[in-house]
């Protein structure tokens, strides 16, 4: 991961386990790329995922019904980036799973908001 991608993972990693006190994380080593993952999640809902990758890292948001709304009624306050992840991701029956690719802090204010729409920072 290049030093851009790390600190905004350190920086997101680092806010979720502020913001979010009490979340479940999961990890699982190494892939047998080298690459591993993290998940936060709590009651058995999760909150997003993080997934290693040589350049940066992959953020995965899952977004249900409710949760889409909220976004769609506010997506002009998104960067144009991250609006258009939104709507090229695909929409399964327990979701729209958003893979937002990261390689640097740019979106990191968006990040959050987006986490906020999934569940409330404390």
């Amino acid at each position: 991961m290049t030093p851009q991608a790390s600190q905004a993972y350190q920086a997101l990693k680092e806010y979720i386990e502020n913001h979010y006190p009490g979340m479940e994380v999961q990890t699982e080593g190494k892939t047998k790329h080298g690459l591993s993952t993290l998940r936060y999640r709590k009651s058995g809902k999760s909150l997003c995922a993080f997934y290693e990758k040589e350049e940066g890292f992959t953020l995965l948001i899952v977004f249900g019904a409710k949760e889409r709304a909220a976004f769609e009624a506010a997506q002009l306050n998104y960067s144009p980036d991250i609006t258009a992840q939104y709507l090229a991701a695909d929409t399964f029956h327990d979701g729209k799973w958003v893979w937002f690719p990261v390689y640097d802090d740019r979106h990191l204010d968006d990040f959050k908001r987006l986490l906020a729409i999934k569940r409330k920072p404390k």
